[in-house]
Order: C-alpha cells, then sequence, then structure tokens
C-alpha cells in the first residue's frame, strides 16, 4: 500500500487539471505489483467531508471486498456503498506534468476552483478546497491532540495479520 503524506496546495487550471504533488506520485508509482509502474490514482467523493478521497487500484480492491465480505452480494446496504463509492470513482492517470484532469462532478463536490489542497492520510489522501481545508484543521485540533495520546505506535494492525497468533 502507498503511504500519503504531507499537504500541499496546487493550482487548478481552468480545464479542471491539478498537478499530484510528486510524493503522492512517487507513493502510487512504487506501489505496482510485480514491479509495474502504476500511473494513475482513484479519486472519489469523500463520503463524510465535503471533499475528494484518493487512493490507488489495491486499496479500491480492498474496499470492494470489504463491502461484498461484510454486506454479501445481494444486500441493499451492499448495493448503496457500492454504487456511491466504487460507482462514483474514477481512475485518473496523470500526463507528463504530472497533472489529473478532474470530472466536473468531483470539482463540484469538493467545491474546486483555483487551488486544491491535497493532504496525505496514510493510505488514502484527500483533495480539498483550500479554505475548506482550513476551517477543517482548525476545528479538529482539540480533538486530534486528545485522540494523539491513545496512539501506540508498533502495535501495527499489519503485524497482526487478522488477530490471531502465528
Amino acid at each position: 500500500m502507498p503511504l500519503f503524506l504531507s499537504t500541499v496546495t496546487n493550482k487548478v487550471d481552468k480545464k479542471g487539471r491539478v498537478s499530484v504533488p510528486a510524493s503522492f506520485r512517487s507513493a502510487v508509482a512504487a506501489d505496482g505489483k510485480g514491479g509495474e509502474v502504476n500511473n494513475s490514482v482513484v479519486i472519489y467523493p469523500s463520503l463524510f467531508h465535503t471533499c475528494l478521497d484518493g487512493t490507488n487500484r489495491e486499496y479500491m480492491q480492498d474496499i470492494s471486498d470489504s463491502i461484498y465480505d461484510e454486506f454479501g452480494p445481494f444486500s441493499e446496504e451492499g448495493h448503496e456503498l457500492s454504487d456511491l463509492l466504487l460507482g462514483s470513482a474514477h481512475e485518473l492517470s496523470w500526463d507528463p506534468e504530472g497533472r489529473i484532469l478532474l470530472p466536473e462532478p468531483l470539482i463540484a463536490h469538493a467545491g474546486l476552483s483555483e487551488a486544491a489542497t491535497f493532504v496525505g492520510r496514510g493510505e488514502l489522501f484527500q483533495i480539498w478546497q483550500p479554505d475548506a481545508y482550513q476551517d477543517f484543521h482548525a476545528s479538529k485540533m482539540d480533538r486530534a491532540r486528545e485522540q494523539a495520546r491513545k496512539l501506540r505506535p508498533g502495535k501495527s494492525r499489519r503485524n497482526d495479520h487478522g488477530g490471531g497468533q502465528q
């Protein structure tokens, strides 16, 4: 899985193109299976905020598998989540300058116009309208400080392998 870190604000041109931060492109490109190089990201409207979520194809497969595992193939809840997450996702390749062309529905969902703020969130990243992100960030800082006190680095879910003993 890629690891998306940092916060970067880039211009959005009149055509809806925005440069994906170089570190984000590197994280996705290095994450190819069997030595292949990935040159695309998957972007979809966030279910929780007025922003976009982004990741790679492998993480989207994990989301799809999780929906199926949790709800089964014929549940209304599973179909709703699939429609909203997978049906609204766009796999976008970057051009030689590292830009992606954001489709209008994604631009509208996030309220993007002249700039976009990319926020690393580990296996995901988000794309925000810059002022909206500043407001969100400021409003969540106190709660985040409290949550950070509960973290125990080194006790990763990656080291757990499903909760059982090895």
